[in-house]
C-alpha cells in the first residue's frame, strides 16, 4: 500500500479518535460539575489538569523536534564539531 493510500485511511481515523476523545472530556466536565457545582474545588482540579497537560505537551513537542531527529541523525559528533568553526 503506498503511502498516500495509508494517509488516506489514517486521517479520517484520527479526526474521529480526536472528536470522540474531545465528546468524553465534555461528558466528563458536565458530569464534575453537576457532582461539584462550581466551586473552588473544581477550579483547582480544572488548573491542576492544564498544568500537567501543558507540562506533558511541552516535554512531548520538544522530544519530537529536537531529541529524535537528534538520534536519527547519522553524522558523528566530530564531524558536527567540524563544521561549526566553518560557520565564523
Amino acid at each position: 500500500m503506498n503511502s498516500l493510500k495509508k494517509l488516506s485511511i489514517s486521517y479520517p481515523l484520527v479526526i474521529l479518535v480526536s472528536l470522540l476523545i474531545q465528546g468524553l472530556g465534555l461528558l466528563k466536565s458536565m458530569y464534575l460539575s453537576g457532582s461539584f457545582g462550581a466551586s473552588q474545588i473544581l477550579d483547582a482540579y480544572y488548573l491542576s489538569n492544564v498544568f500537567t497537560i501543558s507540562i506533558f505537551s511541552i516535554v512531548g513537542a520538544a522530544i519530537t523536534t529536537i531529541v529524535i531527529p537528534e538520534l536519527n541523525d547519522t553524522t558523528p559528533f566530530y564531524e558536527k564539531k567540524k563544521n561549526i568553526g566553518r560557520l565564523y
